[in-house]
């Protein structure tokens, strides 16, 4: 089973560089595999798209929600002005950037005209990022990284399992799931160490699927996805770093922010130890990683 974390901000996903002199850099590195940043140009996905508009932004299909389908879902982009409109305050911390992706895993209409016994006993609705995609997989070589991750919002009133299919070269599989709990956006994380175990090629790696089991739901699924990508450290691990650098920056800034008065005063305490209480040596050792 995949592993998820509570997540009202960022999941966690920026690089995180150098924050002064005295900061250290993070020791875990990141790629992102789609941000969902990248719209679509209506102008370049007309169907009459005229050839000078070509050459001025020859980027027919260059966004982030071309992923394959197996024709039961479908993505679209939604932005953070929904869930401000919606006053969903969860829901509007959820995003890092401007936009996210929308996907509805569709039940086919005609379960609702069948009885029970005609209806199949599992339907898989879902889409895939991968090499062969219109929005391609653009890292296949999985093998530097420990972790993929990504932020998901489950905005229904059930609980969903979100299965993740990851295949390689050799067109090997192996698979793994996740509870999605309504109404609360989560990271979910992924130990890569299973592929390795499944005897995937981590080196090759061609497409990672999303998908539901929709047979026997009412309605369709809507969930929210961003941020997907892989990591060297765990997201504990890497909540803990970035902890550690905000503290570190914010040193640095009080440091660089004293007065020249406010030094001397400071520079006059070493003649007083006596005045210092010991909790000194103690600050910025405080800091806890984030759930």
């Amino acid at each position: 089973m995949a592993r998820f974390f509570a997540s009202a901000g960022a999941a966690g996903f920026a690089l995180f560089g150098l924050l002064g002199c005295s900061a250290k850099a993070s020791p875990y590195k990141s790629v992102v595999l789609c941000d969902f940043e990248r719209v679509s140009d209506s102008a370049s996905e007309d169907p009459h798209y005229d050839i000078p508009t070509a050459l001025k932004r020859p980027n027919y299909i260059n966004h982030d929600f071309r992923w394959n389908t197996s024709g039961y879902a479908a993505m679209e982009p939604i932005g953070k002005e929904v869930a401000k409109a919606e006053k969903n305050k969860p829901f509007y911390k959820f995003f890092e950037g401007k936009t996210a992706a929308k996907v509805r895993f569709t039940v086919p209409a005609d379960y609702k005209k069948a009885d029970a016994a005609s209806q199949p006993k599992r339907w898989e609705s879902g889409l895939s990022l991968a090499t062969d995609s219109y929005t391609p997989l653009q890292v296949t070589d999985w093998s530097p990284y420990a972790y993929l991750a990504m932020s998901a919002y489950n905005p229904g009133k059930l609980d969903q399992t979100l299965r993740l299919r990851f295949n390689d070269s050799a067109a090997d599989v192996t698979e793994t799931s996740v509870l999605l709990p309504a109404g609360k956006p989560v990271t979910v994380e992924v130990d890569l160490k299973r592929l390795s175990a499944a005897r995937l090629n981590t080196k090759d790696l061609r497409g990672l699927t999303l998908y539901l089991d929709t047979a026997g739901q009412k309605e369709d699924p809507i969930l929210i996805f961003d941020n997907l990508g892989l990591h060297t450290g765990s997201y504990a691990e890497r909540k803990k770093a970035e902890s550690e650098e905000e503290v570190a920056e914010e040193e640095e800034a009080d440091w660089d922010s004293e007065d020249e008065e406010g030094a001397k005063k400071d520079l006059g305490l070493v003649s007083k130890p006596e005045g210092l209480s010991g909790t000194a040596a103690a600050a910025g050792a405080s800091g806890t990683a984030a759930p």
